[in-house]
């Protein structure tokens, strides 16, 4: 079969263009010169010069000279980039191969430099033993590779195996030149990202193809995140545009620090990190969507309540309530507007931060008024109590906003890339940084808890003192006081509670606990201080009746105008 100048087969029925040729036609493999031929890159030519007839210790030279070359690399054009790429790739394996086979027979050597290392290794034209593996390692990254790979059945003389490691090239041939077909992942391909240094595997019979696979093991620029998928890809210039391609590739093993992974090609290869996109369940993603707006609207009438409503404005437990009400009506309309929003990654990380201070911020007030509730009952007059708060007021206000702001201050400033993940702006789970949010949410539990328990034994120890003309009283105060206790510690503490037991057997029943009554945290406050206070209830019927009123007056001063003779 005829594959024209600078074209080799690639099977029996199809070609492939030589290092630093593509197809014409942009499409391979192709067909012989029937279909069409191969021409070479027009970009980059004189890196490619620069390199071909040097050393090895040249030809890493020269990628240092290309790599720090701006006008290469500032190019706007993402298929110029790819195609620039594709042609030093290729150039500088090239020219490995050929310093390799000046080197002294069965000579392994290696070129370094801060940006490249290329280990090269001679072995003779017939391997010594059919399971000959030569293994070369550069950067903490190796290669094995079959010897009957690096020679050829028309081979005479010494062949010549090429592992080129670079640093920095990573950076440009990101997440963004991922092939648009990558089955099993939601994320998009700006979401992914080179977690190893660009590899390349080079040898003297220039082919492509190899009848053994060979195995690559990198090593991780950065540790591995538990949720995240490594990818094993190969860098494939046989199309039009030349993309990273997991095709042919498979990852073998992968761990914190390293990934194994087996090709079937001879070219270039790198490590892509997918984020763990969590599978969410629908039934939880409509319960927690609805269950938060429902809670937004309650919050707002719980927030107007606690704003004009005449009889209980000026209470000490109102402005407890209504700082509670304001801290987690922000956190939530934050959360349904942001939460997901993880384009611009500075502004992810200042929304997680901003979650991170108004769900910490609520905490400090569930405590004060679980401390409230304790002393309203130890007391048993409200009126006495109340008039207590307002000279403490500005104590609370820095307790309540000053701590969770010095948390989440120590936070940022220890771990500052813990905000924000691929996947949500929330906090990193990574190195334990959730436990910048889980402590303080399981030290008010306790806390709430232990106070609950105070509250029942005064509430119990006194109403059991009342005489018998209190017994109606007695009773009611019970089922009142005792709700107002329970459904303190279901809003304000077993809600969090249930957030940190979301794992094992449980975890789906947990998640539909926490996400049920996290979601209607609104709805609760709204229904316990407004619609079951009896004064709030008589001020709600006089807006009422205020608003009815208003609406027939209106409705008569129409009436009476269009009785009115015109003038």
């Amino acid at each position: 079969m005829d594959c024209g100048p600078h074209g080799v087969p690639w099977n029996l029925s199809h070609c492939v263009c030589e290092e630093g040729f593509r197809a014409i036609s942009g499409k391979a493999p192709f067909r012989g010169t029937s279909e069409t031929g191969c021409e070479g890159f027009t970009k980059g030519k004189d890196y490619m010069k620069r390199c071909l007839n040097g050393s090895q210790q040249e030809t890493a030279a020269s990628f240092r000279h290309v790599l720090v070359d701006s006008s290469l690399w500032s190019m706007e054009s993402r298929e110029e980039v790819a195609s620039a790429a594709t042609l030093l790739l290729q150039s500088l394996g090239s020219a490995a191969v050929t310093a390799a086979l000046a080197a002294p027979e069965n000579q392994t050597q290696t070129a370094t430099t801060k940006l490249m290392a290329i280990p090269t290794k001679l072995t003779d034209e017939n391997c010594s033993r059919q399971s000959d593996i030569l293994q070369l390692t550069a950067h903490g990254d190796s290669l094995e590779i079959d010897c009957t790979a690096v020679t050829a059945a028309d081979t005479k003389g010494p062949a010549a195996v090429a592992f080129l490691s670079y640093t920095g090239l990573e950076s440009l041939l990101g997440g963004r030149f991922l092939q648009d077909e990558n089955p099993g992942s939601e994320a998009r391909p700006e979401q992914f990202r080179v977690n190893s240094r660009v590899v390349s595997a080079s040898t003297s019979n220039w082919r492509k193809n190899i009848s053994r696979p060979i195995n690559l093991t990198f090593l991780h620029l950065e540790d591995k995140p538990l949720l995240d998928r490594a990818i094993c890809v190969h860098w494939d210039s046989t199309g039009q545009d030349a993309v990273w391609s997991p095709q042919g590739c498979q990852n073998l093993h992968s761990n914190v620090t390293h990934t194994r992974c087996r090709c079937h090609s001879l070219t270039s290869f790198a490590v892509l990190m997918a984020p763990g996109l969590i599978q969410v369940d629908f039934a939880l993603f409509v319960i927690s969507q609805t269950g938060l707006i429902i809670s937004l609207i309650c919050l707002v009438l719980a927030i107007v309540t606690f704003l004009f409503c005449r009889p209980i404005r000026n209470s000490h437990s109102t402005f407890l309530h209504l700082q509670l009400s304001l801290c987690l009506f922000l956190a939530d309309l934050l959360f349904i507007a942001g939460i997901d929003k993880t384009y611009n990654q500075l502004a992810c990380s200042i929304t997680a931060g901003l979650l991170h201070y108004l769900f910490l911020a609520s905490f400090p007030w569930m405590l004060l008024e679980a401390v409230s509730l304790y002393l309203i009952v130890r007391n048993l007059k409200v009126e006495r109590y109340a008039s207590l708060g307002t000279g403490m007021r500005k104590y609370m206000y820095a307790f309540g906003y000053g701590l969770p702001a010095a948390i989440v201050t120590v936070s940022a400033a220890s771990a500052p890339n813990s905000y924000g993940t691929p996947y949500h702006c929330w906090l990193n789970p990574e190195n334990g940084f959730r436990w910048h949010f889980l402590g303080p949410v399981c030290a008010v539990v306790v806390i709430n808890l232990g106070f609950f328990c105070l509250t029942m034994k005064l509430l119990q120890e006194h109403l059991s003192s009342l005489n018998a003309e209190l017994s109606t009283l007695r009773s009611t105060s019970l089922r009142s006081l005792t709700f107002k206790a329970l459904a303190h510690l279901l809003v304000l503490g077993l809600t969090w509670g249930l957030g940190t037991f979301q794992f094992g057997p449980l975890a789906t029943v947990m998640g539909y606990l926490f996400t049920i009554t996290n979601s209607l945290q609104g709805a609760f406050i709204f229904m316990v201080h407004c619609l079951l206070n009896q004064k709030v209830r008589a001020e709600y019927w006089k807006w009422f009746k205020r608003l009815r009123r208003s609406k027939e007056e209106s409705s008569s001063s129409k009436i009476t105008m269009s009785a009115l003779p015109p003038s």
